[in-house]
């Protein structure tokens, strides 16, 4: 099947998922009414304050900019006799503490359901789910219930549905299976990444695999998995974790961007800037691990920051990329489509943060499909520039394979006689006087050479450069393979994609700066 299509089934299915989803369920904000007070007030307090009309109503909407203020929210549900239990969801795992209260007959009210992630471990919630999820039960009649939300310090994010129950376990098995998938596709496309890190030496997978798993730690985070699992008994460090995360990404994607997109080479400057982020965020690791509080007391301003330092980071790649864009065309390409995809996924999540976007439009995170969607188009940039990498590996040995032939034949064409022949005296610096035919290699340290014999353990030394001692050589002899050796073709060995060995069993490094002269020396001599 074609790639392309593929891609483009992926995603209409994903969107059909989660829109699917949309249509099960009720948006409580379509039918309530919402309250803001200043002071923690009782459920008893605000009905008064309601029914005198001492409080103003406000818009019931899914997001409320950062404040102090507590949020209450007022419905009403009219029950049948054929209705069924019926699931309040509030799709936040994010809250600092919330409660769910029903009016009675005898007008007082009665706490059917509580939690938060910083009043309460996570097993001491009322239902044990990674949102926050109250069950209510009919009642035969209408009846009053009011939702308490405390998410001070932070944007008060919390779209709410009304489900029948029988239509939200379903929907939940089938989350659940999806994020099972979604989980184990990230975590082994960075698994694989590391892998082939391993088995290549190039950096560049080393670091979308670093990436991809923080990423995964991070949406691990956000979606509530890791309250649930990780650290269940601790509330010191819920909301707050995703602080650290976050700064794990930007670490690990900065890495990667400057990798991917070549920056060293054709950005400096971007890549520099992008650095200076980096270390500011080790730095704000480390404030972590010294202080979590200071995440706490200073959450509005880390807010702010870190959305600026998004916004620096998205134009300085998109900077980069402008720059390599006819140097690499389909490495840009394949990366501004991912990053069209996150875009599209925050904007909308952004959207519906402003009210903007209908908040029921989206059971799973847009943000989540969107890095999926970002995940598997990078993944496919990866594996091109896999398959190049390995092809150019490919080219390497064979044409190494044919240099070692080359060195063969000119080894047996030329017996050591002619050897002899061809050598020079070389009088040294140091008085000492040596047979070129009888020096392996000439190694640079400083100031210094060291000149490497036969049946000698110990070098010749004498002060000289690299540059100095190649006039003195037989140039059809040596040849310099490294900024810092000199070797005789007539002692070399083996040859590979890196190094070569010498007759005496010796490695020495291969650089690609002087790999050329080495060829046309063994071709010189054909």
């Amino acid at each position: 099947m074609n790639k392309k299509i593929l891609v483009i089934l992926i995603i209409i299915n994903t969107f059909n998922f989660t829109f699917s989803q949309s249509l099960e369920k009720e948006n409580l904000f379509s039918f309530s009414h919402s309250y803001k007070t200043e002071e923690k007030l009782s459920v008893n307090e605000l009905d008064s304050l309601i029914n005198i009309n001492e409080i103003s109503e406000i818009k019931s909407k899914a997001s409320y900019p950062i404040s102090n203020d507590f949020l209450w929210v007022k419905f009403d549900i009219s029950w049948a006799k054929e209705d069924k239990e019926k699931i309040i969801e509030v799709n936040n795992p994010f809250v600092n503490d919330i409660a769910l209260y029903k009016k009675t007959k005898e007008n007082t009210f009665e706490k059917i359901g509580f939690g938060g992630d910083k009043t309460h471990k996570f097993y001491e919630r009322s239902y044990i789910n990674r949102r926050y999820i109250f069950p209510i039960e009919n009642t035969l009649e209408t009846t009053t219930y009011y939702l308490m939300v405390d998410n001070r310090k932070t944007i008060m994010l919390i779209p709410t549905w009304v489900w029948d129950k029988h239509k939200f376990e379903q929907n939940e098995k089938r989350e659940n299976i999806f994020y099972i998938i979604y989980f184990s596709f990230i975590f082994f496309i960075g698994l694989i990444s590391l892998v082939i890190s391993l088995i290549t030496k190039k950096r560049l997978f080393f670091h979308y695999g670093l990436y991809i798993w923080s990423f995964w730690i991070y949406l691990f985070t956000t979606l509530g998995f890791s309250f649930q699992y990780l650290y269940p008994n601790n509330t010191d460090i819920t909301n707050d974790t995703r602080y650290f995360m976050v700064s794990l990404l930007i670490i690990t994607s900065v890495n990667f961007l400057i990798s991917f997109l070549k920056m060293k080479h054709y950005a400096k400057f971007i890549a520099k800037t992008l650095r200076v982020i980096q270390y500011i965020f080790i730095v704000l690791i480390l404030i972590y691990f010294i202080d979590k509080n200071i995440f706490y007391t200073y959450h509005i301003s880390l807010t702010y920051f870190f959305r600026t330092s998004y916004f620096i980071v998205i134009i300085s790649t998109l900077i980069g990329v402008f720059k390599i864009r006819k140097i690499e065309t389909k490495r840009s390409q394949l990366f501004i489509i991912s990053v069209f995809f996150v875009i599209l996924g925050f904007t909308a999540y952004i959207g519906i943060q402003l009210d903007i976007i209908p908040h029921f439009w989206f059971t799973i995170n847009p943000v989540i499909i969107g890095v999926g969607m970002e995940i598997i188009v990078l993944s496919i940039a990866i594996f091109y520039i896999l398959k190049k990498v390995l092809q150019k590996n490919k080219d390497l040995i064979e044409e190494f394979k044919i240099l070692q032939q080359e060195l063969d034949v000119l080894k047996q064409e030329k017996p050591a006689i002619d050897q002899e022949a061809e050598s020079k005296i070389v009088n040294l610096k140091s008085k000492a006087v040596l047979n070129s035919s009888e020096i392996l290699y000439v190694k640079s340290d400083g100031h210094y050479v060291e000149y490497f014999l036969e049946n000698k353990t110990k070098p010749e030394i004498d002060r000289n450069s690299l540059n100095e001692v190649l006039k003195l050589l037989p140039t059809n002899s040596f040849v310099r393979i490294h900024k810092s050796f000199i070797v005789n073709i007539y002692c070399i060995k083996i040859i590979n994609s890196t190094k070569v060995m010498l007759d005496n069993g010796v490695w020495i490094n291969l650089s690609r700066t002087y790999k050329q002269q080495l060829k046309d020396i063994l071709h010189k001599e054909d």
